[in-house]
């Protein structure tokens, strides 16, 4: 008997408001979703961010939910911003995305293509300075790594992504999750101390 063939993923993305069509292979995909590059009406370029029918958990949507709330709320010139976010039914499962700006490269890939050090002091400064202000709204990341710091070589910008494993105090959280004291969270290469 024929295997039934796999459901693709979505060719375009809807919102309340506009639709993103999907123009390349993935960006990225991590260990709960997928970035892909897509264009809207007006053929303006953009990253989105879904999760993955098949990791979907409660824990994960909750977890979706916060960093969604928490980048579109707060601005911050080295923190990455939502811009519009919906539902997309993928293999029969709801599942969530958001709309970001795109960015050519991630800090790994320039750190693979070598960096002066005029230019990591530059760029350090500038994840200090995400790092800070989110701390300050204490909200503490935990997956910091160079895949998740997008750079825009246009601009020598660099901004902190992927909020999905951070802990967000009570008071700006838009849904409580508890962390087993067991669980694994981020890359252990990266993880801060306390980790």
């Amino acid at each position: 008997m024929a295997t039934p063939p796999k459901e693709a993923w979505p060719k375009s993305f809807d919102t309340a408001l506009e639709t993103y069509e999907v123009i390349g292979a993935p960006l990225g995909e991590g260990g709960a979703g997928r970035v892909y590059p897509v264009k809207n009406k007006s053929n303006e370029r953009f990253a989105l961010k879904c999760l993955s029918p098949e990791r979907i958990t409660t824990e994960r949507l909750k977890r979706f939910k916060n960093e969604i709330a928490f980048c579109s709320e707060y601005e911050h010139r080295n923190i990455i911003q939502v811009l519009d976010s919906g539902p997309s039914i993928i293999k029969g499962v709801k599942c969530p995305f958001y709309v970001m700006t795109e960015f050519p490269m991630t800090l790994r890939k320039l750190l693979d293509k070598g960096i002066s050090h005029e230019k990591a002091l530059l760029l350090f400064s500038q994840i200090l300075d995400g790092i800070d202000a989110a701390h300050k709204l204490k909200v503490f990341h935990r997956d910091l790594k160079p895949e998740n710091i997008l750079y825009d070589p246009t601009k020598d910008l660099v901004v902190i992504a992927d909020f999905g494993i951070a802990h967000f105090e009570e008071d700006i959280i838009a849904t409580l999750v508890e962390t087993k004291s067991t669980a694994k969270m981020a890359n252990l290469g990266y993880s801060a101390p306390e980790q």
